[in-house]
């Protein structure tokens, strides 16, 4: 196992920011009018690699729960496996194995995040560009520097209360039901299949 911030110091900065922009482009109502599309790639890639610097040298702070592991498993998505990625507690993925508790991690320090864990298990290797481009754009949900987080945090609590959800209808609950009974059995399949890697290689 590695931690975030060695697999960051590895990986090829370039190389990372391209998968970055492949998988969240550019949107340019994010500059003003008179900036072009190639000025605002310019700046956006010297942000990333800014970025990337800061997650590369940042101080680690130790998380006050214990070890946290990334790791990937495939999520049947129109048909084709899509990688997943999980967040766990190693103390409880060793206690409940699948029925491990997944964390979210974007209202979490940067500092936090880069002292994680990434299994070596086959498909978190195989995927290991596409969670490392996860982890940068969950780790800067709140900006880059997370400048924003305090703020927002109490702004999204806010909100979360006063949203409303409408339910689906009892037919279609029915067939979402069985839509998920089956995506459910090939995600444990998945899960499973690499936790057992992962267990195997932590004893």
């Amino acid at each position: 196992m590695q931690t975030v911030q060695a697999a960051f110091r590895q990986a090829d900065t370039e190389e990372l920011i391209d998968a970055y922009l492949a998988e969240y482009p550019l949107r340019m109502d994010d500059f003003a009018d008179e900036v072009t599309i190639g000025e605002a790639k310019a700046f956006t890639r010297i942000k990333l690699r800014e970025y990337l610097e800061r997650l590369r040298t940042l101080p680690v702070k130790a998380a006050t729960e214990g070890e946290y592991l990334f790791y990937a498993y495939h999520r049947p998505k129109e048909g084709i496996a899509e990688p997943t990625f999980a967040l766990v507690l190693l103390t409880e993925l060793r206690q409940k194995g699948i029925r491990v508790v997944d964390y979210a991690f974007e209202f979490t320090d940067q500092s936090e995040i880069i002292g994680y864990y990434i299994a070596d298990n086959r498909l978190t290797k195989h995927y290991l560009t596409e969670l490392l481009v996860y982890i940068m754009y969950e780790a800067s949900f709140f900006g880059f520097e997370q400048e924003d987080l305090q703020e927002n945090l109490v702004d999204l609590k806010i909100r979360v209360q006063e949203a409303g959800i409408i339910g689906f209808s009892p037919e279609e609950k029915a067939y979402l039901d069985k839509v998920i009974d089956y995506e459910g059995k090939i995600i444990e399949h998945s899960q499973q299949t690499e936790v057992e890697q992962i267990l195997n290689r932590l004893r």
